[in-house]
């Protein structure tokens, strides 16, 4: 079976293909940032304050921040009438 001469033609149609994606990805992680920078992102807990689970939540908020383009502030909620109320 001969061998294929497509070494570097072939290549062409992926390379333009990842640099279009690579650009794209840019411009959406710009909106990203511009959309999260300065804002507050809050976590409800619906338990009680001290527990486990508010433990848990206040630990993710205090680096939750820092992964997410724009790095906004996490504010942590306990409201535990949510867990409470019957739907309807």
């Amino acid at each position: 079976m001969p061998k294929s001469s497509c070494h570097w033609s072939c290549l062409a149609p992926f390379s333009v293909a990842f640099l279009v994606a690579w650009v794209a990805g840019a411009r959406a992680q710009e909106a990203v940032t511009d959309f999260y920078r300065g804002k507050a992102v809050t976590i409800v807990v619906t338990t009680a304050g001290g527990t486990g689970y508010d433990y848990g939540a206040r630990i993710l908020a205090r680096h939750f921040g820092r992964h997410i383009p724009g790095n906004p502030t996490a504010v942590v909620q306990n409201r535990r009438t949510i867990a409470l109320q019957k739907p309807e």
